[in-house]
């Protein structure tokens, strides 16, 4: 028969936003996007989110030196152009290889009809840096892939700590991983328990911290009583609550709450830049 144990909501956001592969990807996806916002803005990105569906022609003034040099060593320029569009007149600064332009040329303008001082001519990119720039999204990305592996595993993590069958297993082997924490080896325990059926089963975990898997004859795991190989060993769960004699659990202390620190600010900071460049661009 199945436990049904009850978690607050902040406590299920602990247990979710907990364990290294989590804070490791919030922080290097914080990070990343930091980055990526910066040098992305920098470079042609933004304008595959601009539909440029007018069409005029606009007037090259002037050609001047950047500090921009292209792979080859040459040095970037960049141009001025100007354009008039309903008596309003435009002034913008596109980037070339030199000699790409010539001053007091005609040159096609494309432009966004709901925000016409948004446009771009053929050959000149709207930004100092190419597009392998956008390059630097990459790192958030890898944030993204950490944080949806540890999601993965902590929303299983949450549904055996609701619902989950305890029995006590016994370690059977322990075995060294090529992975490493603050330059301690992770290491891979295996327990063998028995569930209610009457059939043993093996639970696996992995830490680095080997005490908390060493401290007692047996450990507790934590097993679907649908499907007995579903299992966890239960300190290996970063960040759970200890159980009452009533069998819930007590609540979390607060320093555990500090875990959702690091999230918080990413999705928050980031969140709030996405919502302003959507309403700029």
């Amino acid at each position: 028969m199945e436990n049904t144990r009850t978690l607050t909501l902040p406590e299920r956001l602990v247990i979710l936003f907990s364990g290294f592969e989590s804070q490791f990807g919030w922080l290097f996806f914080g990070f990343g996007m930091s980055f990526a916002w910066i040098f992305g803005m920098l470079s042609p990105l933004p304008d595959l989110f601009i539909r440029h569906d007018g069409t005029t022609t606009g007037i090259i003034l002037a050609e001047n030196s950047t500090s921009t040099s292209y792979v080859n060593g040459n040095e970037e320029q960049a141009y001025t152009y100007t354009y008039t569009m309903e008596g309003k007149k435009y002034e913008k600064t596109g980037h070339a290889r030199p000699a790409a332009f010539q001053g007091g040329e005609q040159v096609t303008v494309r432009y966004s009809t709901e925000k016409p001082f948004r446009s771009k001519v053929k050959g000149l990119r709207n930004a100092p840096f190419p597009w392998i720039t956008a390059v630097v999204f990459i790192f958030p990305l890898v944030g993204l892939l950490f944080i949806a592996f540890s999601l993965r595993i902590n929303f299983k993590r949450l549904d055996l700590l609701r619902q989950g069958i305890f029995a006590r297993g016994k370690r059977i082997s322990k075995e060294p991983t090529q992975v490493t924490i603050n330059k301690q080896t992770v290491y891979e325990y295996t327990f063998s328990f028995t569930a209610n059926d009457g059939k043993s089963y093996q639970a696996k975990g992995s830490t680095h911290l080997t005490d908390l898997l060493e401290d007692e004859e047996t450990e507790r795991i934590l097993y679907a009583s649908t499907d007995p190989t579903y299992s966890v060993v239960y300190d290996t769960i970063a960040n759970a609550p200890t159980l009452g004699t009533d069998g819930n659990f007590n609540p979390l202390p607060p320093s555990r709450y500090l875990v959702l620190v690091i999230p918080a600010l990413s999705i928050l900071v980031h969140g709030y830049v996405t919502f302003l460049l959507l309403n700029i661009l």
